[in-house]
């Protein structure tokens, strides 16, 4: 068993068709032999869903071979046991990751979609598992046929109680995307969804705490505005939240640099007019609006994002012509548009690319709701619904480089970001920095004097962000950000957008320093950070 696991971590595409197949035929056996042992099966789905992740002829196989039916029957037998639930759903969630074909026949796997949903009510408490179980159901939800057979049962108020309960980055985010893809083009569940009593104010109460993630925000605006597209009942339910204009003013001011947050913004306040002109801060979204239009000029998918929105506005009867700036203000935006670099990142490998094409569907559906609809579940979906192997974790000590004292942490590595939690369930993380912004891990002797040390170097701007206990890297997730986009709720955006991007802190280099128990674990955890970054 140990040997099959070992493997599975191991690059697939390296492997023979022999050796591959050795593996699949090892784990059949152990899923067969041993289904009654809870930990055995657990170890033989956890090899299934590394060998399965991102790999799309190990995912026929899996469904080939009848695995994929063991870890259903598996998860119907060992439904109680938490770990064994977490591991199938993961294993269920990579199988069907990214593949039209898989997607199809997971779902139609007799009691695959119930076996989900039966652990997700059984571990409510559990926040891992509800985003596992919320993340098979985002990638099944990619087709038409399965949204509407997984919108017939309990799915959807399953989602909603994660939601309330679960008021974490990981659990919203798949979430939010398991209601995005549910809501394509499918009425019923678009019903479904706004009929939940309260649960448009609690959604955007829970994702209002994380506006510093910008792949949380991306998926909510796209959820959002999915559901309100086209539906005046929609709009006026999801507009009457008193929340949701501050939510997207915040979240507006806090990702000025990235182009997919700005342009899925923008078509949610398109969706969202009638209720956006009367609001009080209807001046600051026009101000967002004709920011994020000088700031990404270049990007054609924004331009027509916040055109149109800014289109409707003035048809609403708002007025939508931006307060004239000084000379010398032009000028230096000009230079800065110059020198600056346009794209943005979302915080995970490929994101960049996946994103701004998924923007563009947003606007894209305004014209033709049919393909775009279709073309922006899958292009979220490829975005947000892959689980990370685990490259490695334990427990470190963490601090900032202005602060001397030095935090326990338990930090989990993964093949797009480092997660750092106060306890070992990183369910409740303190802080999670994508590697993707990370430009520089070195040793951080000379800085702290104490040689089993790293320092990991961030350009302030960086989609790094905790959840709430204030272990936050760079100006998308600081305090600085925060309380300026709160100024923006009551005095005119442009010129808070002004002093923001003016002050002392833009462009500087942010530091977090861990500290480790010995020269050799630091040296194995740097071993292994780098050769992440280097595959990125």
């Amino acid at each position: 068993m140990t040997l099959v696991c070992c493997f599975a971590c191991a690059d697939i595409r390296r492997a023979t068709v022999a050796a591959i197949e050795s593996v699949f035929t090892a784990i059949g056996d152990v899923l067969s032999t041993h289904r009654s042992n809870a930990l055995a099966a657990t170890a033989a789905m956890s090899a299934l869903l590394h060998l399965a992740l991102r790999n799309e002829r190990a995912q026929q196989r899996v469904i080939e071979t009848g695995l994929a039916s063991k870890v259903v029957g598996l998860l119907q037998e060992h439904k109680q046991d938490t770990a064994t639930a977490r591991i199938a759903c993961r294993c269920l969630w990579n199988v069907s990751c990214n593949n039209s074909a898989t997607e199809r026949a997971v779902a139609h796997i007799p009691g695959a979609i119930d076996a989900v949903l039966a652990v997700m009510v059984e571990h409510t408490a559990d926040a891992r598992v509800q985003e596992a179980g919320a993340g098979v159901l985002q990638s099944l939800a990619c087709d038409a046929d399965n949204r509407a057979a997984i919108g017939a049962t309990n799915a959807i108020p399953c989602i909603a109680a994660a939601i309330r309960r679960h008021s974490v980055e990981p659990v919203l985010q798949t979430c939010c995307g398991a209601l995005w893809n549910l809501a394509v083009k499918n009425e019923e569940n678009q019903n479904r969804v706004l009929s939940l009593p309260g649960f448009i104010d609690d959604l955007v109460a829970a994702v209002k705490r994380h506006c510093e993630s910008p792949s949380l925000v991306l998926v909510w605006c796209g959820a959002l505005e999915t559901l309100a597209f086209g539906n005046a009942v929609a709009q006026g339910l999801i507009g009457s939240s008193k929340q949701v204009v501050p939510t997207i003013v915040e979240c507006m001011a806090t990702h000025q640099g990235n182009a997919p947050v700005q342009t899925a913004a923008a078509a949610l306040v398109a969706q969202l007019a009638l209720s956006v002109c009367s609001h009080p801060q209807a001046h600051t979204i026009v101000a967002s609006l004709h920011v994020a239009l000088e700031r990404h000029a270049d990007v054609a998918a924004l331009r027509a994002s916040a055109t149109g929105a800014l289109a409707v506005l003035e048809k609403a009867g708002t007025a939508v012509t931006p307060s004239p700036r000084p000379k010398s203000h032009r000028r230096r935006r000009r230079r800065r548009a110059r020198t600056s670099d346009s794209s943005s990142s979302l915080g995970l490998p490929g994101a960049e690319l996946v994103s701004s094409r998924a923007a563009s569907m947003i606007r894209a559906k305004s014209v033709d709701e049919g393909a775009a609809a279709r073309s922006l579940a899958e292009l979220q979906g490829a975005l947000h619904r892959e689980v990370d192997i685990v490259i490695k974790q334990g427990w470190i000590s963490t601090r900032k480089n202005w602060m001397q004292s030095w935090k326990p942490r338990f930090c989990v590595v993964d093949s797009t970001r480092i997660i750092f939690s106060k306890t070992e369930d990183i369910g409740e993380a303190s802080r999670v920095l994508y590697l993707a912004d990370v430009l520089r891990v070195r040793d951080a002797k000379l800085d702290t004097g104490i040689p089993c040390s790293l320092v990991f170097e961030v350009q302030d701007g960086a989609s790094a962000g905790g959840s709430g206990d204030g272990d936050q890297l760079g100006s998308g997730g600081s305090a600085f950000a925060q309380s300026h986009a709160r100024r923006a709720q009551s005095a005119d955006l442009t010129s808070t957008l002004k002093r923001h991007q003016h002050g002392k802190r833009k462009g500087k280099l942010r530091k977090l320093y861990a500290r480790f128990e010995s020269v050799s674990d630091c040296l194995a955890w740097k071993l292994a950070i780098v050769k992440v970054l280097q595959e990125l």
